[in-house]
């Protein structure tokens, strides 16, 4: 009887050591914590440097957009901030490949019209 009186306050401590533990190294990763600091441009730059993708590109880097001027039908001339987003998007992706097409020019399309050209 006496040494279950002893064992029992030395299981009950180790498991709520052990708890204690578990539970402080849970709250560290909330917090700061050792490790590497580094930035995702720095991750992207090792990324890019040391594994090249070796696999072919099957699917092509073109970005369609399509535009109609409903308040001017016949004036085809994207707005002025139109073309500030379009110039950010085609400067942060230079290998793609913009094409811009009227909005009723790719609905004719669907029905086999090809009267339409692209914008630009």
């Amino acid at each position: 009887m006496r040494s279950r009186l002893i064992i029992l306050p030395i299981i009950t401590l180790i498991i709520f050591v052990v708890l204690i533990l578990r539970l402080a190294d849970f709250v560290r990763l909330f917090f700061t914590h050792a490790g590497v600091a580094i930035t995702q441009e720095e991750i992207k730059v090792a990324h890019e440097g040391s594994n090249p993708d070796p696999r072919k590109q099957w699917i092509p880097k073109i970005v369609h957009q399509v535009f109609h001027n409903w308040r001017e039908p016949g004036n085809e001339t994207l707005p002025e901030d139109s073309e500030g987003g379009r110039g950010t998007c085609m400067e942060r992706n230079g290998d793609w490949e913009f094409m811009v097409r009227d909005f009723i020019c790719v609905v004719r399309s669907f029905g086999g019209s090809e009267e339409c050209e692209g914008l630009g």
